[in-house]
C-alpha cells in the first residue's frame, strides 16, 4: 500500500458533539457562479492523507493552491506529528489491527474571491512528496 491523499471542497464544516465533523454544501468537483466576478463568504476543504502502518510521516503538510499561487498551507510540527502518530497507534485493536493511519486538516478561504474560470487544487506535501489530493474547477453557468 502506498499513501493516498484526498479532499471534500463544501461551503463550510461544523464540528459537532462526539467528535464529528458535518460538510455543509459539499461540491462534486465543480463550483459554478452566476458571473464573475463572485465571492464566497467561505470554502472549506477538508485534506486528509493515509499511510501504511510501518510508514509513519516525518515531515506533513497540507497545501491550498491556484496555480503557482499558495492560498493557504499548514504545516504540522515534528512533534504533534508524531504525538498524533503515536495516539493513533496506542487506540490500535489487536483483534482487527490497523494497516494504515489516517490524518487530516480544515482549510478555510475566507471570503473566497472568484475573479474568473479557475482550479483551485488541494495537495499533501508528505516527506517531501507532494501527492494531489483533489481539485476544483469554478466556472461561470452556461
Amino acid at each position: 500500500m502506498s499513501r493516498l491523499a484526498y479532499c471534500h471542497f463544501c461551503d463550510d464544516v461544523r464540528i459537532e458533539l462526539g467528535n464529528k465533523s458535518s460538510l455543509m454544501g459539499l461540491y462534486g468537483g465543480e463550483l459554478i457562479v452566476p458571473s464573475f466576478p463572485f465571492v464566497l463568504p467561505k470554502l472549506a476543504i477538508i485534506i486528509f492523507v493515509r499511510t501504511p502502518i510501518d510508514q509513519p510521516m516525518r515531515t506533513l503538510a497540507f497545501e491550498v493552491r491556484e496555480g503557482s499561487n499558495v492560498l493557504a498551507r499548514h504545516e504540522v510540527s515534528s512533534e504533534e506529528l508524531e504525538a498524533t502518530q503515536k495516539s493513533l497507534l496506542s487506540r490500535n485493536n489487536t483483534e482487527e489491527p490497523a494497516t494504515s493511519l489516517s490524518l487530516g486538516s480544515n482549510v478555510f478561504l475566507v471570503p473566497f474571491a472568484i475573479d474568473g474560470p479557475k482550479v483551485i487544487k488541494a495537495s499533501v506535501i508528505c516527506d517531501g512528496e507532494e501527492i494531489t489530493a483533489g481539485k476544483l474547477f469554478v466556472r461561470r453557468a452556461d
